[in-house]
Parts: structure tokens; C-alpha cells; sequence
């Protein structure tokens, strides 16, 4: 999922200078070289703005590339968090009837569907049916199982946000725009751009109207359809909105994960919080087990929107004298102290994870 994100960020990067290229490339068709210029900048501003005279369809072809880049962006994105996030899921949950009840409702039927489709150039030599039906025969006798992730991308929607939350309802998350608009980063790019004191009270179309519209602009240039060509202005503000979109549904995503994991991998759990020091220290009552330095842990708030954070132990002490391992075989009320190294509060409790999932969480 971090690639996936990576990846979806750098295209929306690249495409921002790219804009800015096209900006300075228009300043210097109308540049009026001085007489101390030399030849060279003489020659190249007449030929720039020769150029740029010649090409009266240039806003339509910069216009029909960017709108279709920034939509390109966002769906690779989503279809690629889809699989990897399956792909995550498929390993934490030990057992194919502990998956979230929706998606287990849809694997049967849109593995059906997918089987139908094979014939799609984007499943050429990536997808066999036997492979589906191997797969759909572990799940029934729930030994190894191995999902059909391609079945739950397996669409012909325009990703418009209603769309977006149909599709990873289908996986298990379900009130995609709350969760959204619980962000912080989102919220916040949402406060700035509508000048809004709360995101909250932006619910509705004019919260992910630039969505629809991106979806809708795109499907026009691609059926070659008319529509009002925006300056570079407004095609950059959909550089912005689906930047925070993106960073937003990994987010959620990632808390989805982390409370998966909390529930299916956690080897230790640690609520006995005496206090917290410096945001990051947490004072505690050691449980029976063994913790040591470099250890998964995933903190979870206790509230109606609990937030989930994942770290290493950096250090366990007793005693301001530091151990690498504690482990205790029953309970203790002796205070130890574990930094988190991420800001918590009193009201976390702590799950320690499974260290042979260790690898797989730093793709999370």
C-alpha cells in the first residue's frame, strides 16, 4: 500500500511541473528579445512563439492529457490499494470466515463475474481460471486460504466518489466519507479550501464535487466529447484535491488494517496505563508476556472514532535503567516506562503485534 501511495503522489508531483513547464514555456513564446540579447535568444523565442502559433489545439491536447493523467492517478491508485490491502488481509486474518462479512457475501459472486471477464486485456496472462477456482475451493475448505483480490476490482465504474465507496464497501470498510472526514490531513485541506471551521459541516456534494467533476471531465475526453477547457489554475487544484483524497483513503485503509491487526495478531495487550510522559512515554503495569526493543506495537484511543497508531518500542526501563527484553509470567503493578516514539494519550491501549508479521506491516 506505501508503493501504491508512493507511486500515485510522484505522477500528481510530476504533473504539477509539468504545468509549471507549460507556464514558463508560454512566457517564453512572449518574450520580446532586447537588443543585448544574443543570437541564440533571438532564434529560440521565435521559434518557441512560432511554434505555439501553429499549434491552435495546444490547450486541448494539454487540457485532454493532464485531466486524463490526474484521473489515471487516482484509479491506479485505488485499484492498487484494493489488491494490496487483500493481499495484507489474506495473511493477518488467520481464517477466510473471520473476514469482514461483506466481502465474504460478494467473493463467490464477483469471482463468478471475474471468470466471465478473463477475456479483458487487463487480466491477459495475469489471471487463469483455474487459479480463481483453486482459490474459491480454499476458502470453502478454509485451509490456506487465498482470496480472488482481482474480483473486487473487477468494475466498469467512473471513480466518483460514490463509486469509491461502493467498491471498498465491498472489501469491508464501510462509512467511507465519515471515515474521510474524521482525516486530519483531509479535514484540514478541507477547512483551508472552503474556509471552513470544521470539515464536518461540508458533508454532501460540495465536499467531493471535484471528484465527480474530475470523473466526469475525463469520461468526456475520452468519448471525445466538448467540454470547457480550465485554465492550469483549475487543473491544478485537481492536482491538489486528489493528492489529499489519496493520502486520505490510505489512511483509512491503514486503520482498518491496524485494528485487523489488533484483533487477529496481537500477541500482548497492555491497558494498565498509570501515565503518560512527554506524549510518547507511556508509564504501565506489565501484563504476563515478553516485550523487547524493536517490537510492533499498535496504540488505539478509546472513543466513538478511536484512532490507531503503529510504532516500534524505542526503550523499556524500570527504574530509569533501561532492559532490552522484559518478560514477566504473571502480571506486575510495577510501573514500567516504553516509548512509543508517536504521540498517545492515557486513554490508549497497546497491542503488541506478532513479530513474524514484522515484514509485512512495513508495507502497510
Amino acid at each position: 500500500m506505501r508503493n501504491i501511495l508512493t507511486r500515485s503522489l510522484k505522477t500528481l508531483n510530476d504533473l504539477s511541473g509539468y504545468l509549471k513547464v507549460i507556464e514558463k514555456t508560454n512566457t517564453l513564446a512572449t518574450y520580446k528579445p532586447v537588443v543585448n540579447d544574443s543570437p541564440a535568444v533571438h532564434t529560440l523565442t521565435a521559434e518557441v512563439s512560432g511554434l505555439l502559433r501553429s499549434l491552435r489545439t495546444k490547450k486541448v491536447f494539454e487540457y485532454n492529457s493532464v485531466i486524463v493523467t490526474i484521473y489515471g492517478a487516482l484509479e491506479s491508485f485505488i485499484e492498487g490499494s484494493i489488491l494490496a490491502y487483500l493481499e495484507i488481509l489474506n495473511r493477518v486474518v488467520p481464517s477466510y470466515k473471520k473476514l469482514p462479512a461483506v466481502l465474504i457475501e460478494n467473493h463467490f459472486d464477483f469471482s463468478a463475474q471475474l471468470i466471465k471477464n478473463l477475456t479483458k486485456a487487463k487480466y491477459a496472462t495475469k489471471i487463469k481460471k483455474e487459479s480463481i477456482i483453486i482459490n474459491l475451493n480454499s476458502c470453502i475448505v478454509d485451509i490456506n486460504y487465498k482470496l480472488n483480490n482481482h474480483a473486487y476490482i473487477d468494475h466498469s465504474a467512473n471513480f466518483r466518489h460514490d463509486a469509491v465507496v461502493t467498491i471498498l464497501k465491498h472489501i469491508g470498510i464501510s462509512d467511507l466519507t465519515g471515515k474521510l472526514l474524521n482525516c486530519e490531513l483531509f479535514s484540514n485541506f478541507l477547512k483551508t479550501k472552503h474556509q471552513s471551521s470544521t470539515a464536518l459541516n461540508l458533508r454532501g456534494e460540495k465536499v467531493f464535487f471535484p471528484l465527480d467533476e474530475l470523473a466526469q471531465r475525463r469520461n468526456d475526453v475520452a468519448h471525445g466529447v466538448a467540454s470547457e477547457i480550465v485554465d492550469r489554475g483549475y487543473l491544478q487544484e485537481f492536482i491538489e484535491y486528489v493528492e489529499a483524497y489519496v493520502r486520505a483513503v490510505n489512511w483509512v485503509l491503514q486503520q482498518e488494517l491496524y485494528d485487523l491487526l489488533c484483533k487477529h495478531a496481537a500477541v500482548l495487550r497492555i491497558d494498565d496505563i498509570k501515565k503518560i510522559y512527554q506524549k510518547h512515554i507511556v508509564c504501565f503495569g506489565h501484563p504476563a508476556g515478553t516485550l523487547s526493543i524493536g517490537d510492533v506495537i499498535i496504540g488505539k484511543s478509546a472513543s466513538s472514532n478511536p484512532e490507531l497508531k503503529l510504532s516500534q518500542v524505542r526503550d523499556l526501563q524500570i527504574k530509569k535503567t533501561s532492559y532490552p527484553t522484559l518478560n514477566w509470567t504473571v502480571p506486575t503493578d510495577m510501573c514500567m516506562a516504553l516509548d512509543t516514539g508517536v504521540d498517545v494519550k492515557d486513554n490508549y491501549t497497546f497491542f503488541l503485534i506478532d513479530n513474524k508479521l514484522s515484514s509485512l506491516l512495513t508495507r502497510i
